[in-house]
This record gives C-alpha cells, sequence and structure tokens, in this order.
C-alpha cells in the first residue's frame, strides 16, 4: 500500500502544480478553463489507470495466497492421514 500512497502523493502533486501554472499564467479566462478541465481529466485518467492496476495486483496476490493455502491445506491432510496410520499401526 506504501507503493500506492506514493503513487496517489505523486499524481496529487503534478496535478497541483499543473492548476497552479495554469491559472498564473496571463492567457484568457476560456482558455484557462479548458486547459483546467484537460489537465483534470488527464489526473482522473491516471488516478482509474492506477487504481485499476493496483486491484489486478492485489486480486493476483490474493489469488497466489489462496492457492499456497490450499497446497499446505492438502500436504497437512496427507501428513495427518500418515501419522493417524502410524498410530493405528
Amino acid at each position: 500500500m506504501n507503493t500506492q500512497n506514493t503513487i496517489i502523493g505523486i499524481l496529487g502533486g503534478i496535478a497541483v502544480g499543473a492548476i497552479a501554472g495554469i491559472l498564473l499564467a496571463p492567457e484568457k479566462g476560456e482558455v484557462t478553463r479548458k486547459k483546467i478541465v484537460n489537465k483534470a481529466k488527464d489526473v482522473k485518467n491516471s488516478l482509474e489507470q492506477n487504481v485499476d492496476t493496483t486491484i489486478e495486483k492485489v486480486s493476483e496476490n490474493i489469488k497466489t495466497f489462496k492457492n499456497a493455502g490450499k497446497e499446505i491445506v492438502e500436504k497437512s491432510k496427507v501428513e495427518l492421514a500418515k501419522v493417524q496410520q502410524e498410530i493405528a499401526s
């Protein structure tokens, strides 16, 4: 999650810097508003992409841990069966 926070912080800083630069630029209000809208769309798209990537990675990790857990359970069952046979004989 630390990487995700870093990415969000970087994107937020970029967005704030871009908006500040646009607002301080000596242009017409209409042009400035269009630039702000475009930058906001860019930031939104970047955030959506990062969220999607993070969700994919988390899903992959969950699958990996789930499979590892199943393997441990199966191995434990086999070992338990061996011990039960040894005790029974």
